[in-house]
C-alpha cells in the first residue's frame, strides 16, 4: 500500500489549493483592521461551516456519496481554519515583537 498514489496527491494539492487563498485572506484581514475582533472572524467561519458541514454529513440520510462530498468538504473547511489560525498566531506574534522593540 502505498501513501503517496494519486488521490493521496490530489487531496493535497485540493487541501493546499483551498488553504492558501484562506491563509491570504487572513492576512490582509489582519494588516489592514484596526483591531478587535474583526481578525478572528475568518478562522470562527470556516471552523463552524466545516463542523456544520460533517455534522450534515452524518446526520441527514444523503443518498449515493454525498455524505463522503460533505465530510471532504468539513476536511476542506478545517484546512482553512488550520491555514488561518497559523497566520493569525504569527501574525500577533510578530506584532508583539515589534511593539516590544
Amino acid at each position: 500500500m502505498n501513501i503517496f498514489d494519486n488521490g493521496t496527491i490530489r487531496l493535497f494539492l485540493v487541501l493546499l489549493l483551498f488553504s492558501v487563498p484562506s491563509a491570504l485572506i487572513e492576512y490582509l484581514i489582519c494588516r489592514f483592521s484596526k483591531g478587535g475582533l474583526t481578525k478572528y472572524i475568518l478562522p470562527l467561519i470556516t471552523v463552524f461551516a466545516g463542523v456544520g458541514s460533517i455534522i450534515y454529513a452524518k446526520t441527514s440520510h444523503l443518498e449515493g456519496f454525498l455524505d463522503i462530498a460533505y465530510i471532504l468538504l468539513g476536511m476542506l473547511f478545517f484546512g482553512a481554519f488550520v491555514a488561518s489560525l497559523i497566520v493569525l498566531v504569527v501574525y500577533e506574534i510578530s506584532l508583539r515583537r515589534r511593539k516590544k522593540q
